[in-house]
């Protein structure tokens, strides 16, 4: 089993190994009943449920916020075992975790299919693979491989040893580009075995794992392309391991590179995060053009993203990973504006086991995309549903992950529009005609979605553009979401009316925010009380405090009802 962690991320994977005997893949029966939970406290959102869900008897309805958009949940999981049910491999103890879900439907108009990693002991060996289940309509229990064998040999079992495809591999990421399907793994490349790189080998302190790509017509015979991995350029090749990667394809790229790699990267067994690869062509992808990210929790999960009304630029992306609550382990999924700063996970805390005895947790997830894009299915009325899947195991390392099967339950976001509110601002992706500073050095756009500013003398203000031209005289709250890191308690919002076009005393609210706030904070703002606040708005006046330094973050701004 694979090897690799690092600081703030759940232990990963040890290998094992046995002797051969031919595969005998036992499956055991039986549906884990669990009792109903309720966790969070939103109603009204319309359950979605593919077939053969309806049996699932755990829920959870959960919201949050991220990037200026309220977000809701409702999930469901079915149970510990009901995507990938297997004891045994060749009469040995068989384990399976992490799961790639795509949904295809070429032939009943819901077929899914699981690329799912784990052990496979034939005749050939024994080690870590990766194996495809399939089930018509994503239900549970419905699933079953398609050939009783792994997608691919390791390259020591299919008549090439010594080489650097030669060992496990798992990981599996599948995507249906234009005309071809990928299949990216991590490929594990142990001391002194050769890398992609003609006569070298790992350095004897540790591996240099690699991405490995496989191609198809069908989805299901696989090439794999053995002359090196997909990632070339790396600095210092012998010493550096390339795991976990998550993949989509993104086709309005700007740059027209649509294919995306997110992927883990140690250097002499030093971790230093998750990195994005952007490429124009799926074979290759430069390691001297990777992107730095911020905040990507936990490693072996999966990546997606959000459309609007299913066309154009994403308005979320989006990401399934992993959470503790209480005493489990649960399912979550975190978010993004600009795919590469992203969320806590705890915005979207999804249901998760509840098995009592070898399977308590969930770890190394997937949420079904289209064709393995990353697109998550858009079905109306703002809301985008998913089925997931979960490595379900009391521990994610050895003895406890030799237990581990795969869960699966389901997943329905809701954002809601922004009708109902009279102007929004949400900064995704610059400042939105803020500015006319005082006493604020580099107010903009900040990385992440927000404007922000630092503070650099007293009575700290600026303005939104002029002419908003919204009607207020039936919207009279203001919600604004933003971290004061000053010690100023008193925040101000002045504005003008096309009435009365003059910013002054009389046309003003405060609010108490909290000083040296760590996280963001929505404050609501109640203008009922002031009688100038009619009419039609035209400009309003953000002061983020009374302090005289410091510096201020703003997620949104909201005008309505």
């Amino acid at each position: 089993m694979f090897k690799y962690a690092h600081p703030g991320t759940v232990p990963n994977r040890y290998r094992i190994f046995g002797d051969s005997v031919p595969e005998q893949g036992v499956k055991r029966s039986g549906f884990k009943i669990m009792k109903f939970t309720c966790l969070g406290g939103f109603v009204g959102l319309a359950l979605v449920l593919m077939a053969g869900h309806e049996s699932a008897s755990a829920r959870t309805f959960g919201y949050g916020n991220a990037y200026g958009k309220t977000i809701h949940v409702d999930s469901t999981f079915d149970g510990y075992q009901t995507l990938v049910n297997r004891d045994l491999t060749g009469g040995q103890p068989a384990y399976d975790y992490s799961v790639h879900i795509i949904k295809t439907g070429e032939d009943t108009g819901q077929r899914h299919r699981a690329f799912v990693g784990g052990r496979w002991k034939s005749i050939y060996g024994d080690g870590d693979h990766t194996m495809q289940w399939s089930s018509g309509n994503g239900a549970p229990n419905t699933w079953a491989m398609w050939v009783n064998q792994p997608e691919l040999w390791q390259g020591q079992e299919d008549g090439h040893p010594g080489q650097w495809f030669s060992n496990n591999y798992l990981e599996p990421e599948v995507i249906g580009a234009p005309g071809v399907w990928l299949m990216y793994s991590q490929v594990e490349i142990d001391p002194g075995q050769p890398i992609d790189l003609p006569g070298q080998v790992a350095w004897s302190g540790g591996g240099a794992d690699r991405i490995m790509l496989a191609t198809s017509g069908d989805c299901k015979n696989w090439t794999r392309k053995e002359d090196r991995g997909v990632v070339i350029n790396i600095s210092s090749p012998t010493n550096t391991a390339l795991h976990h990667e998550e993949m989509i394809y993104a086709p309005w790229d700007p740059q027209g590179k649509p294919y995306w790699m997110y992927v883990f990267v140690n250097v002499n067994n030093t971790p230093t995060g998750h990195w994005r690869i952007r490429s124009s062509d799926y074979t290759t992808f430069d390691f001297n053009a990777k992107e730095a990210t911020a905040g990507i929790a936990q490693l072996g999960n999966q990546i997606g993203y959000l459309r609007p009304g299913g066309t154009g630029v994403p308005t979320l992306y989006s990401r399934i990973t992993f959470t503790t609550v209480g005493s489990r382990t649960v399912p979550a999924i975190q978010y993004s504006s600009d795919a590469l700063n992203w969320s806590a996970p705890e915005v979207s805390i999804l249901e998760g086991s509840s098995d009592n005895a070898n399977n308590k947790n969930c770890y190394f997830l997937g949420m079904a995309s289209l064709n393995g894009t990353g697109e998550i299915e858009y079905i109306g009325n703002n809301q985008w549903r998913a089925l997931i899947g979960a490595t379900t195991c009391n521990s994610p390392v050895a003895p406890d992950i030799f237990n581990s099967e795969i869960g699966s339950g389901l997943v329905t976001i809701t954002i809601p529009t922004a009708e109902g509110y009279a102007k929004t601002w949400e900064f995704t992706q610059d400042a939105e005609g803020w500015g006319g500073p005082h006493s604020i050095t580099s107010l903009g756009y900040v990385s992440g979605g927000y404007l922000g500013g630092t503070i650099s003398g007293s009575d700290p203000y600026c303005f939104s553009p002029d002419n908003l031209g919204a009607a207020i005289s039936s919207n009279k709250k203001v919600r604004i979401r933003m971290k004061n890191s000053t010690s100023a308690t008193d925040g101000q919002i002045f504005f003008s009316t096309v009435a009365s076009p003059g910013i002054d005393a009389i046309k003003q609210k405060s609010f108490t925010m909290i000083a040296n706030d760590p996280n963001f904070t929505t404050y609501t703002i109640d203008m009922s009380t002031v009688s100038a606040w009619t009419g039609t708005l035209r400009m309003m006046r953000l002061d983020p405090g009374s302090a005289s330094s410091g510096s201020f973050r703003v997620d949104y701004i909201h005008v309505g009802q």
